[in-house]
């Protein structure tokens, strides 16, 4: 299938899902989201960025533990965006943008901590790696990325037969190549050295530090 064309098929797919994402994914995303929240050791008065914020569930939980923190949320789709507003409605206000995440609508080294949840398994290769050089883009130096997303192979080898058949069960075209993927070299290659890295569930969470 054409790139252009899969991006708006998944677009309008997204689009589609946002009303109903969470309770489809709860059960992964809880802990996952637990263990992301405690990695990304947040101050009081940093800025953080979540790059495809979905329906705002992570944001939601940083804002209940740190009220004053600097909260942008930035996701492709307007129907997310809109659930995400939903979900902190009555919280202080986040700052939510519409935009692509291979181009992001933010000054260079404007951000202490971007973090991304579940995207990577979505995008083509060569489109991980440009959201990796935009993310690191607007990290300020020593700033931190911090990541989650699926299992790899070999992230826990007795899994790794769930992982092949993930992309037959699910119309996920991008994720056996994420599954190879070598993450480690993608984020290094963008200057962001590693700092901390663990699993939970089904999930694999990444800290990289930006250089300089």
């Amino acid at each position: 299938m054409d790139a252009r064309f899969q991006k708006r098929v998944q677009r309008y797919g997204w689009d589609k899902a946002a009303a109903h994402y969470e309770r489809s994914w709860q059960a992964q995303l809880d802990p996952a989201q637990t263990a992301l929240l405690e990695m990304a050791g947040l101050v009081p008065g940093e800025r953080v960025l979540d790059v495809a914020c979905g329906t705002g569930r992570f944001l939601r939980a940083v804002r209940l533990a740190y009220p004053a923190m600097k909260l942008s949320g930035l996701d492709l789709s307007r129907p997310y965006l809109d659930e995400a507003r939903r979900h902190l409605k009555g919280l202080r206000p986040v700052e939510w943008i519409a935009a692509n995440a291979e181009s992001i609508p933010l000054p260079d080294a404007s951000q202490d901590i971007v973090t991304t949840v579940f995207l990577f398994h979505e995008l083509p290769p060569d489109v991980r790696r440009r959201v990796t050089a935009e993310m690191a883009r607007v990290l300020k130096p020593g700033g931190l990325l911090v990541f989650i997303d699926s299992l790899q192979m070999g992230d826990r080898p007795g899994w790794d037969g769930l992982l092949e058949a993930f992309p037959a069960r699910f119309h996920e075209p991008y994720y056996r190549h994420y599954a190879i993927d070598d993450l480690d070299g993608v984020f290094s290659e963008a200057g962001l050295e590693a700092a901390q890295q663990a699993t939970a569930f089904l999930a694999k969470m990444m800290v990289r530090r930006k250089v300089g």
